[in-house]
């Protein structure tokens, strides 16, 4: 259900104002800490977590 979700949320229209910082940061970070220690978690966590929170998709 959840990337059924994303994957209807990702054709919507681009949204005018972009994602705060103050999610951006801890994202990028808890994303880059799974991908050096566990050698995967960037594309998973960060990609699902912007277009969660309302980013173009890329």
């Amino acid at each position: 259900m959840i990337g059924f979700w994303l994957f209807v949320r990702s054709f919507r229209k681009l949204p005018s104002k972009s994602v705060p910082t103050v999610f951006v940061e801890p994202l990028g970070a808890t994303g880059g800490f799974l991908d050096a220690a566990g050698g995967g978690g960037w594309g998973p966590m960060v990609v699902t977590g912007l277009l969660g929170a309302g980013a173009p998709s890329p």
